[in-house]
């Protein structure tokens, strides 16, 4: 089985998709919305969810039909439970499932017949989780370049104020040396 989780509703913000679920050539499903709310966004919606599939490699695509505007699809997660036993980090085991996130930034409207494809065999669980660990790595990374470049910045930024401050003082001093006057000897 497979199944997609998203958001719906706010017709009057983000219109009216409606959607196809095509497995392996065959259209499982189309969803219209008939009923999502004009101003209440709502979470966790099932779109759509597949009869059991055979054990193996599926193609599952998703065509938003509805090139309106303006018109977002909000797609959450896919999910899959595996039909049979799957082999995760090398030892059978029974009643595996694996859930794989995705999220939609559309700032526009998206384009008639605009597709996602996503083909995973339903036998690896410990891929799809590993894909999860790849995203964080990076994200990771991104923070700590932005750490250590925040902190070199902030230090060449003191070195720069320290310089300027030494520089008022030693100009402030020999100026008024000059300005006070040397007794006459009287």
């Amino acid at each position: 089985m497979v199944g997609i989780v998203g958001c719906s509703g706010n017709t009057s913000m983000y219109g009216w998709p409606s959607e196809a679920f095509v497995i392996d050539g065959a259209t499982y499903g189309v969803n219209d919305e008939p009923t999502a709310s004009p101003d209440v966004m709502e979470y966790n919606v099932t779109y759509f969810t597949s009869p059991t599939l055979a054990p193996g490699v599926h193609t599952l695509v998703v065509t938003n039909l509805n090139g309106t505007s303006p018109t977002s699809l909000w797609l959450d997660r896919f999910w899959y439970i595996s039909s049979g036993p799957a082999i995760v980090n090398g030892a059978p085991s029974t009643g595996a499932d694996a859930t794989s996130s995705a999220s939609s930034n559309a700032i526009g409207p998206t384009p008639p017949l605009s597709s996602i494809s996503s083909s995973m065999p339903l036998s690896s669980a410990s891929e799809s989780a590993s894909a999860g660990s790849v995203g964080s790595t990076s994200d990771h990374r991104f923070n700590t370049t932005a750490i250590v470049g925040g902190t070199v910045g902030a230090a060449v930024g003191l070195l720069l104020l320290a310089t300027l401050g030494i520089y008022h003082l030693l100009k402030h001093k020999f100026t008024r040396a000059q300005q006070v006057p040397k007794g006459d000897g009287m």
